[in-house]
């Protein structure tokens, strides 16, 4: 594109001045020193002139985000800022959006990719869902890829259906398996589930992407964030009056009214889903059409994404409910239904009416199963390679921390326990391996061999 190309060519405060832009008019109708990103835009200044930046950023970013426009550098990097400053409602309403073929376009970049992650995090199990179908056929070159991979991991890491990701992510893993355990950046999809969260080889800031922390939303945080919405769209701006509410209705009596106990989960219905969104959020409902053969060949070099997607009549989940809660269904009841939690609020902050970057399963339980039992299952596949090849892979710098993690059984002795794998073979090759001294030359170069 036109815009990457320039954007490329451009100097830091030049791309800083172009995104810039995206903050407001003031900054490209007055010349000046452009900020740096957008929180150097908060410094200083107070809630009315964040909230101000941020409605005319959303302003900007919502209907490229609507119309899958989010190819270009520049649109990626004002969309990351966006979402790291954005509440969780409105992280919510962009997740729900562009979980799907959409994000395929993100994912090479590195502003991209940690919209992708967040994505990934913040959305629902349908959504995680309609992420793990738009990846059908490219998990391949997004496992090598410098920042793709981190949207693999983050999605191996919060999705609780694992049977999903068994059957549709993990046997394409396989299939590069002998090129991704040597790879400098395809390894730490496997070290992940080996051994998670060593900084050795996950970076923390990259952690941060994979496994964010929970945010809940409590009812009075969701009604000042309605409230908002509708003064900037209806409102008076002098009184504060929100105009077309009836004489003497308040504020509250427009929002759903919470439940008490239990757990509010997408609808799993078929075909009367229209994907509509009930909640206070300003990014409304996305529905996907089409079927997998659109996405399977909408990635080329840089992961673009379809314009269709492959959803049938799924609908995105929504941060409200005011009905009852139903069941995901066979696929879902393998690795726990995953939803909106609705309960009181210990702190006496109000009702917790939603949460985003929900991950229910343990997380020593869903590698377990990600990584599977017996033959076919990415465990063995992953012993099988390293007792093949452990001469070699304990010349490389980047294949003999695998070896390490295998011959260990990776952390909690995950391999030689849960997925019940045969070490011996590979004991025995490292055992080999090591006479040789082609493989002692390396001795010093890491800390795997020693």
């Amino acid at each position: 594109m036109v815009v990457d190309d320039i954007y490329t060519l451009l100097k830091a405060d030049q791309r800083d001045a172009l995104v810039a832009e995206f903050y407001g008019p003031e900054f490209s109708l007055f010349d000046g020193n452009a900020p740096r990103n957008l929180a150097a835009v908060f410094e200083g200044h107070g809630p009315s002139k964040r909230r101000g930046v941020m409605q005319h950023l959303s302003q900007q970013i919502h209907p490229l985000v609507e119309k899958m426009l989010v190819d270009a550098v520049p649109t990626q990097r004002a969309l990351s800022e966006y979402m790291q400053h954005a509440t969780p409602l409105e992280i919510y309403d962009v997740a729900e959006l562009l979980c799907g073929p959409a994000l395929l376009r993100l994912c090479h970049t590195q502003d991209g990719a940690r919209v992708a992650c967040m994505c990934v995090a913040a959305g629902t199990a349908k959504d995680r869902k309609k992420v793990v179908k738009a990846m059908k056929g490219h998990v391949g070159k997004m496992v090598a890829d410098e920042w793709a991979h981190t949207v693999i991991m983050t999605l191996l890491s919060m999705t609780d259906d694992t049977k999903l990701l068994v059957k549709s992510i993990i046997p394409e893993v396989i299939e590069v398996l002998p090129e991704v355990v040597s790879h400098k950046h395809g390894r730490r999809v496997v070290l992940q589930l080996l051994s998670p969260d060593v900084s050795s080889y996950v970076p923390g800031w990259m952690q941060g992407w994979i496994h964010p922390a929970e945010v809940t939303v409590t009812a009075a945080t969701a009604i000042d964030a309605k409230r908002r919405e509708l003064q900037d769209e209806h409102g008076d701006k002098t009184t504060g009056k929100i105009h077309g509410l009836p004489e003497g209705m308040r504020m509250e009596d427009t929002m759903p009214p919470p439940k008490r106990k239990g757990t509010v989960t997408e609808e799993a219905s078929d075909g009367d889903d229209d994907g509509s969104d009930d909640g206070g959020g300003n990014g409304g409902g996305h529905s996907d059409s089409g079927d997998d053969d659109e996405s399977d060949g909408a990635m080329d070099d840089d992961f673009d994404g379809s314009d269709g997607g492959d959803d049938e009549g799924e609908g995105g989940g929504a941060l409200w409910s005011d009905g009852e809660d139903e069941e995901e269904g066979a696929e879902a009841g393998a690795g726990g239904a995953e939803g909106i939690d609705v309960d009181d609020d210990e702190e006496g902050g109000g009702w917790r009416v939603g949460a985003i970057n929900v991950a229910k399963k343990d997380a020593d339980l869903r590698r377990a199963e990600v990584l599977g039992q017996g033959k076919g299952s990415l465990a063995d596949a992953v012993v099988q390679e390293v007792a093949g090849r452990a001469k070699e892979l304990l010349t490389d710098v980047q294949g003999a921390d695998v070896v390490a993690e295998v011959a260990r059984g990776g952390a909690g002795n995950v391999l030689g326990g849960q997925c019940g794998c045969d070490l011996s073979a590979v004991w025995e090759a490292v055992a080999g391996a090591m006479s040789s001294a082609e493989v002692l030359e390396n001795f010093f170069a890491g800390r795997a061999i020693r």
